[in-house]
C-alpha cells in the first residue's frame, strides 16, 4: 500500500519534470496523463514503467518486432499497457502491486490484452525481482512444447546463483529485506540494521572491539571475515585496516540512503563468489535507474547521544540511457562512558575514576617475600619508595581502565554513488558505477593502561628483593589517549552486457576498489627496549615505580616508553569478470540452463607506520578463477509460474592464487514441488577463505619479557619468555561445509500466508588463527614442531613462535523459521510475521588435546560463539496514507565472558521493542507531489544492558548483543519531485 501510493506520487513528479510540454500527473482515481509518441514497443514499455514508477519487465526478443502506437490521454497503467499491446499477441501479468511482466497470451484465449490475476506468492515479504523472462505453457502441451516454453518462463536473478530461477523461492534459501523494511526498522546505518536480524548471532558495531571502528557482519556468530559482502552482486576486497584482524569489508563505507534492498544467503557460497563466503553472503543492492529527485532528512536522539543525516537522489532516463546520483551525509555525537551506569562504574557499581591501583604476584606460585600469600594488593595513596607494609596479602586491586572516555565515538561520513547505462544497440548495453565515501571518527579514553610485566629485583622501587609480576597502571589518569581515524573508499566500475542467439546473455565488467585509512594514536607506540630498561633500572630517576598509586615516573620517562604513532593502511583490488548464461538444450522437463565464466583479481595491501618501520609492508597477490553453474529440470511443470516440479542445480569454482596455491569448491542443490504451494529443498556447499596477506606475509615481531609459562622439561618452573608473532608463508585456506534442508509453504486455503522452515549445518575447519595461550605450544611440542625455541645448552625456553597457523574446527547447526501473513481488511492491511533463528549446537575445537568446547550460549572473545536463540515478532499495518510497524526482538540468555576465572553470570534473556509510524503527506504543491514523515522509536522500553566482562570488563557491557544507546527516537522527513 505504501509503495503503491508513493510510487504514484513520485511518478507524477517525474512526469512533470521530464515532460514539461505534457504534464503527467496522477489522478486520484489512479489514472495518469500520458503523452507518448509512436515508437518501438520496447521503448514505449520502458516509458510507461518509468513515468508511472512501475516495474515493467519483458524479454527483449518478445517485443523486438513490434511498434507501439502513440499514447495520449488519462489512463491507468493497465489501460496504457492494453493499448500498447493490442494486436501483438502479448498480455501483461501483475506479480505484485508494483511489478508487471509482459507475457504471451495463452493459446485460444483470444480477446484483447488485459491484466492477469496477481498470484498469491507475489505478496511474499521476502521476494526480490531482478530480470524476468516469462511466458505461458498450455496445460495440454507436449513435453517438447513445454520445454520450449520453459525457456521463456519467469527468470528471477537473486543472490546465491548466476542463473535465474522460475519462482521467487528456489533451492537455496535467500532472505530479502527491501527498502521499506530497512526504513521502518528505525536504524540509521547498514550495520545497525543488519545487527537486528536473527541470523546475525553476534553483532559488530563500531564499539565492539573491532579495529578503529570498522564494522562487519557475522552470520551464525562465525568469526569476522567469514561472511562475504557484495555490492550489486560483485565482491568487495577486504579493507586494508582490517587485514590483520581476519580481513573484511567495512560496512561504514555504504550509506543506508543508497540501499535499495539487502539479500542474505546464510550458507557457504564459494562456488559462486569465491573466497570468504564460509558463513554466507550479504548482497547490498544500491538504488539506480529512477527518474526525478528525492531528498530525506533524519534526526535521532537518545540520552546523551544524537545523530543526523541528509541524503538526496536524482536520476533521469532517456530512450537509450539513464543516469542516477545519490549523495549522503551522516553525523553522530559521542556517548561518554559517564552517560551510562554500566560504562561509568565497575561490576560492583562503584565509581572508578582511577585504578585501585594494582596487584603484585609471585612468579613461582609461592608466597611473596615477607608476606603470607602469592599475591597482594598495592595500597591506595602510596607514592615514592614503598615498603612491605604498603601491600595487603591475599587481596587483588585491579584497574578499571576506561571509566572515562567515550563508549560510542563521534563520527562524520559523506558518500556519493553514481550509476548510468547507455544502450549501444538493441541487444547491447554499457553500464557504469562510481562509489566514494569518506569518514572520520575519534575514540578517546583517559589512561591508565594496565600492564602485566615482570619487574626484576634490580628495580630501584622493588621492595621484595626478587623478580615479581606487577599489574598496575603505567601512565597517570590525567593523560588522555586519543584515536583519530580517517578513512576513504572509492570504487569505479565499467561494464557491458548483451544478448545473442535465442536465449543467451553475456556480461563483462572491470572495476577497481581502493580504501585508505589514517589513524593517529596518542601514546600507542610501545618501545619495548625502553620499557625493559626502565623496569630493570636501579637508578630512581630512570626506573619505573610499578608499586605506587601515583605517577610511575617522570613525564620524560613515560614519553620515552609510550609515544604517539601514525598508521596508514591501504587496500587495493583490480578485477575483471565475464560470464555467459543461457539454455544448452531441452530435456522432457524443460531447458538445461548453464552459466560459465572467469575472473581475474589483483590485490595489494600496504601498511605504513611512522614509528615502527619494521612493521611496514607492501604485499600483493593475483587470483585467476573459472566458474560454472548448471540447472537441470528433472520434472517440468505445466504451469511455469509454479516453477519446475523438480530441478537439480550444481556449481563449481576453481581459484588459483599466486602465492599459496589453488582451491576447488563445489555446490549442489535440489528443489521439489510436489504441489504448487509447497517447495521442498536441500543443498550442500563447500567453501573456503584464503589466508589474508598479513597472515601470510606479515612481518615477524619480537616481544621480550613476557610472563609466564610452565615448563615441564625444567621441573614445572614458571618461566618468562620472548615471543614472535607475524605471518606464516605456509598458511593454507580455511575450509567450510554447509548443508541445508527445508520447505516453503504458501497454502491456497489461507491466502497471504507464507511459511519457511530451514534446518542447517555449518562446519569450519583448518582455521587461520593465532593461538591465544603460549602454554599450548609448550604442552604439545609434537603438534607444533619448532614453535618453542630453547637454549641449546641449558634447554631453557627462550622464544615461543606465536605466528599464524592452521588449526581448529567449529561446528554449528540450527533451525530458521519464518512465518508471514498478509490480512486485508476494511481497517487496512495487516502483516504479522515471526522470524526465529534457533541454534542446537555450537562446538569449537581450538585447543589441542582438549575436548570440544560448548560455545552455545557461552560468550567468548577468542572463539566463535552464539546465543541459543534470537528472534523477532512484528506486526505491520497500512491504510491509505498511514502505516505503522511494531517489532519485538529477543535474545536468549547466555553466560558472560570469562575474566579473572570462570563465571556463572547470566546475560541476555531480554526483549527489545521498536515502533515506527509513517504518514504520506498530501501537500497539494505544484512541484512536491509526494512527501512523508516517519517517527521511529528503537528500544521503546529503554531497556539498558547489564554489566559484562566483555573485553576484560573495559566496556562495561556486551556490545555484541546490547544497544547502549537505550531509547532512541528518530524523525524522518522526505519528499520526491
Amino acid at each position: 500500500m505504501i509503495t503503491r501510493l508513493a510510487s504514484r506520487s513520485l511518478a507524477a513528479a517525474i512526469c512533470s519534470a521530464l515532460l514539461a510540454s505534457a504534464p503527467c500527473t496522477a489522478q486520484a482515481d489512479g489514472t495518469w496523463t500520458f503523452k507518448l509518441p509512436a515508437q518501438s514497443l520496447a521503448d514505449a514499455l520502458r516509458a510507461v514503467g518509468g513515468r508511472a514508477s512501475t516495474n515493467v519487465f519483458f524479454e527483449p526478443r518478445l517485443v523486438a518486432d513490434y511498434q507501439a502506437p502513440a499514447l495520449d490521454g488519462e489512463l491507468t497503467v493497465g489501460q496504457a499497457l492494453g493499448q500498447l499491446l493490442r494486436g501483438t499477441g502479448l498480455t501483461f501479468r501483475y506479480l505484485d502491486d508494483n511489478t508487471i511482466t509482459i507475457v504471451q497470451q495463452q493459446a485460444g484465449s483470444g480477446g484483447s490484452s488485459g491484466p492477469a490475476t496477481v498470484p498469491a506468492s507475489a505478496t511474499s515479504l521476502n521476494q526480490s525481482f531482478g530480470r524476468f523472462r516469462l511466458a505461458q505453457a498450455d496445460e495440454s502441451a507436449t513435453s517438447e512444447t513445454r520445454g520450449a516454453a520453459h525457456r521463456e518462463e519467469e527468470e528471477i536473478v537473486v543472490t546465491g546463483s548466476r542463473l535465474g530461477r522460475s519462482s521467487v523461492e528456489g533451492a537455496v534459501p535467500v532472505q530479502v529485506y527491501d527498502r521499506e523494511r530497512i526504513e521502518r526498522s528505525g536504524q540509521t546505518t547498514v550495520t545497525d540494521f543488519l545487527n537486528t536480524l536473527p541470523q546475525v548471532s553476534v553483532s559488530t558495531p563500531e564499539n565492539s572491539g573491532v579495529y578503529a571502528g570498522q564494522t562487519t557482519i557475522q552470520l551464525r556468530g562465525l568469526p569476522k571475515g567469514t561472511t562475504l559482502v557484495l555490492i550489486n552482486g560483485r565482491r568487495l576486497q577486504n579493507g586494508g585496516a582490517t587485514a590483520y584482524y581476519g580481513g573484511y569489508f567495512d560496512l561504514n563505507n555504504i550509506p543506508a540512503a543508497a540501499v535499495e534492498r539487502i539479500e542474505i544467503v546464510p550458507q557457504g557460497s564459494s562456488a559462486i563468489y569465491g573466497s570468504d563466503a564460509l558463513a554466507g553472503v550479504v548482497n547490498i543492492i544500491l538504488k539506480k535507474d529512477f527518474d526525478g529527485v528525492q531528498a530525506n532528512a533524519h534526526y535521532g536522539g537518545g540520552s546523551g547521544i544524537d545523530d543526523k543525516s541528509l541524503d538526496f537522489a536524482l536520476g533521469q532516463s532517456w530512450d537509450r540511457a539513464s543516469f542516477s546520483l545519490i549523495g549522503s551525509y551522516y553525523e553522530r555525537s559521542e556517548l561518554a562512558n559517564s552517560e551510562r551506569y554500566v560504562t561509568g562504574n565497575d561490576a560492583l557499581g562503584v565509581r572508578t575514576d582511577r585504578c585501585s591501583p594494582g596487584t603484585v604476584t609471585s612468579t613461582n606460585g609461592g608466597a611473596l617475600p615477607g608476606l603470607s600469600s602469592s599475591f597482594a594488593a598495592i595500597s591506595p595513596g602510596v607514592s615514592g619508595e614503598p615498603t612491605l607494609a604498603d601491600f595487603t596479602a591475599g587481596t587483588r586491586a585491579d584497574c578499571r581502565l576506561y571509566a572515562d572516555g567515550n563508549v560510542i565515538p563521534p563520527a562524520e561520513r559523506a558518500s556519493v554513488f553514481a550509476s548510468g547505462t547507455l544502450r549501444l544497440a538493441s541487444n547491447v548495453e554499457l553500464f557504469a558505477e562510481l562509489m566514494y565515501s569518506h569518514s572520520e571518527q575519534t575514540t578517546w579514553y583517559y589512561y591508565p593502561t594496565q600492564i602485566n610485566r615482570r619487574v626484576p629485583a634490580s628495580n630501584a622501587f622493588n621492595p621484595f628483593g626478587v623478580d615479581v609480576l606487577v599489574s598496575n597502571k603505567l601512565v597517570s589518569p590525567g593523560t588522555k589517549r586519543v584515536y583519530d581515524g580517517e578513512a576513504e573508499f572509492v570504487r569505479p566500475l565499467l561494464g557491458v552486457r548483451g544478448e545473442f542467439g535465442r536465449s543467451w546473455h553475456w556480461e563483462a565488467a572491470a572495476w577497481e576498489s581502493r580504501d585508505k585509512s589514517n589513524y593517529t594514536q596518542a601514546g600507542n607506540y610501545l618501545d619495548s627496549v625502553a620499557l625493559t630498561q626502565a623496569l630493570a633500572s636501579a637508578e630512581p630517576t630512570t626506573a619505573l615505580n610499578m608499586f605506587s598509586d601515583s605517577n610511575p615516573g617522570s613525564v620524560a620517562l613515560l614519553r620515552s616508553i609510550y609515544q604517539d604513532d601514525h598508521t596508514e593502511n591501504r587496500g587495493e583490488a583490480q578485477v575483471v569478470n565475464a560470464f555467459v548464461k543461457g539454455s544448452l538444450f531441452d530435456l522432457p522437463g524443460g531447458a538445461v540452463e548453464m552459466a560459465f565464466g572467469g575472473e581475474y583479481t589483483s590485490n595489494e595491501l600496504i601498511w605504513l607506520n611512522d614509528r615502527n618501520a619494521q612493521s611496514n609492508f607492501r604485499y600483493d597477490r593475483d587470483t585467476k578463477s573459472v566458474f560454472a553453474e548448471v540447472r537441470v529440470p528433472l520434472i517440468g511443470s505445466k504451469r511455469p509460474l509454479a516453477g519446475d516440479v523438480m530441478a537439480l542445480t550444481a556449481a563449481a569454482r576453481y581459484d588459483d592464487y599466486s602465492d599459496f596455491g589453488s582451491n576447488v569448491t563445489p555446490q549442489y542443490a535440489l528443489e521439489w514441488r510436489p504441489f504448487d504451494t509447497l517447495l521442498l529443498r536441500a543443498s550442500y556447499a563447500e567453501a573456503f577463505k584464503a589466508p589474508g596477506l598479513v597472515q601470510v606475509y606479515g612481518p615477524l615481531r619480537l616481544y621480550q619479557g613476557n610472563c609466564c609459562v610452565i615448563d615441564p622439561l625444567n621441573g614445572g618452573a614458571s618461566v618468562s619468555f620472548d615471543d614472535i608473532s607475524g605471518g606464516n608463508p605456509d598458511l593454507q585456506p580455511e575450509l567450510g561445509e554447509s548443508r541445508a534442508l527445508g520447505f516453503v509453504w504458501s497454502p491456497t486455503a489461507i491466502d497471504g500466508l507464507t511459511t519457511s522452515v530451514t534446518y542447517w549445518e555449518l562446519q569450519q575447519s583448518n582455521r587461520a588463527t593465532q593461538l591465544s595461550t603460549p602454554q599450548t605450544f609448550v604442552d604439545y611440542p609434537d603438534l607444533f614442531p619448532g614453535r618453542v625455541i630453547r637454549d641449546p645448552v641449558t634447554n631453557q625456553i627462550q622464544t615461543i613462535d606465536l605466528s599464524f597457523l592452521n588449526f581448529g574446527e567449529v561446528n554449528v547447526e540450527g533451525l530458521d523459521v519464518d512465518v508471514s501473513y498478509r490480512w486485508r481488511t476494511r481497517a487496512g492491511d495487516f502483516v504479522p510475521a515471526v522470524a526465529l533463528a534457533e541454534i542446537f549446537e555450537y562446538r569449537s575445537e581450538l585447543v589441542p588435546g582438549a575436548p570440544a568446547r560448548d560455545r552455545l550460549g557461552h560468550a567468548d572473545e577468542t572463539e566463535a560463539w552464539a546465543p541459543r536463540r534470537k528472534g523477532s515478532v512484528s506486526l505491520g499495518w497500512s491504510m491509505g496514507s498511514y502505516s505503522a510497524n511494531a517489532n519485538a526482538r529477543y535474545v536468549s540468555s547466555y553466560t558472560d565472558y570469562q575474566y579473572l576465572g570462570p563465571t556463572t553470570r547470566q546475560l541476555g534473556d531480554f526483549w527489545m521493542f521498536d515502533l515506527a509510524a509513517r504518514y504520506e503527506l498530501d501537500l497539494a504543491h505544484r512541484f512536491i507531489e509526494n512527501a512523508f514523515v516517519q517517527l521511529s522509536v528503537v528500544n521503546l522500553a529503554n531497556s539498558l544492558p547489564r554489566w559484562s566482562a566483555f573485553n576484560a570488563g573495559s566496556k562495561g557491557y556486551d556490545p555484541t548483543q546490547y544497544d547502549i544507546r537505550g531509547r532512541f527516537v528518530s524523525l524522518n522527513f522526505g519528499f520526491k519531485l
